[in-house]
């Protein structure tokens, strides 16, 4: 069950292998200069990531400024990985966007099965959620690892505390 959802939601986002940057791609990974060099990763771990029109520091802390202000460094620190990987080839991007999500199938499979007990029931609601049309946007725009993230870390911290594994499940939670 698991290789064959594991197939299937490589399968049906595959054709975002074949496309180039969208939307904010741009932004955040061609022209985000801190992503570059391995030597900024422990800086994403104390400064926030500042993204909108004017992301000088100054400006940043302006309310009227239109930046938002996130503290990602996991996921900085991927985009710094991928980087040194393909450089600025959106392949790479999308086939890490590709497994991710099929990650996030596959836990919601074992999610599901543990609270169940049912294999059957299990596949059938990770395939649904697998095949969802609305989630297609977060494999295909490669920035949306952020919510791939999120849900991995989240259905990972709901499998350990189902085990009772509270220490791990505060951990997911918390990344």
């Amino acid at each position: 069950a698991s290789v064959v959802l594991l197939l299937f939601s490589l399968g049906i986002y595959s054709r975002a292998l074949q496309h180039d940057f969208v939307w904010d791609d741009e932004g955040i990974l061609v022209e985000d200069q801190e992503i570059r060099e391995l030597s900024n990763i422990p800086s994403f771990f104390v400064t926030p990531l500042v993204l909108g029109d004017d992301d000088t520091p100054e400006e940043a802390d302006s309310v009227d400024s239109g930046n938002v202000r996130y503290y990602r460094p996991l996921l900085s620190t991927l985009h710094t990985i991928e980087y040194r990987w393909f450089g600025l080839n959106p392949l790479g991007y999308k086939i890490i966007n590709l497994l991710l999500n099929g990650a996030v199938v596959l836990c919601a499979f074992l999610l599901v099965r543990a609270l169940t007990g049912e294999t059957l029931l299990a596949f059938l609601a990770a395939f649904l959620y697998a095949a969802n049309p609305a989630r297609g946007e977060v494999v295909y725009w490669i920035y949306s690892d952020s919510h791939l993230f999120a849900a991995l870390f989240f259905l990972l911290a709901l499998l350990a505390y189902h085990r009772g594994r509270t220490a791990l499940a505060l951990v997911g939670v918390a990344v």
